[in-house]
């Protein structure tokens, strides 16, 4: 939901800016994929602290990598 809230409100501050303003372009790219990054250096410590569950739980053949893989991206979706 995040994402597409910040996508949006870049959308509406340069709709009217031309592409041939270069530094104003490189600007807008910088702050959309900084603020984009900064928001998922948050998921860093809840995957780290997930993994030691996931190596248990994977030895003991509860699940298959895959499912795993596919059950955390639907979870994320909004």
């Amino acid at each position: 939901m995040l994402v597409i809230v910040v996508g949006l409100l870049f959308a509406i501050l340069f709709y009217q800016f031309g592409l041939d303003d270069t530094q104003m372009t490189m600007g807008v790219i910088y702050a959309s994929v900084l603020s984009q990054g900064l928001g998922e250096v948050a998921w860093i410590v809840t995957f780290y602290d997930a993994r030691v569950v996931f190596y248990k739980q994977r030895a003991a053949n509860f699940f298959r990598t895959s499912s795993y893989v596919v059950a955390t991206m639907l979870v994320q979706l909004p």
